[in-house]
């Protein structure tokens, strides 16, 4: 069982299957999820690196284009 209260003071109770409280169903899930969160975090940052890398190759791009229209003009 489970209290959840909120800032209106309404609290209620809430059953949680066993798998949820019983580590010993399945010991190794603390080190599965912190495996697949650590996956997670790498994954985001090389996508982070990533766009701005994109970002920098674009901007000259674009600065190259601008410099050919007004040499147009």
């Amino acid at each position: 069982m489970a209290a959840i209260g909120d800032s209106d003071g309404t609290v209620s109770m809430m059953s949680m299957c066993r798998t949820l409280y019983d580590h010993t169903l399945n010991p190794k899930e603390k080190e599965i999820m912190g495996a697949i969160f650590e996956r997670e975090t790498k994954r985001e940052k090389n996508l982070d690196t990533a766009k701005r890398q994109a970002e920098k190759t674009a901007k000259p791009v674009k600065e190259k284009v601008n410099k050919d229209k007004i040499a147009q003009q």
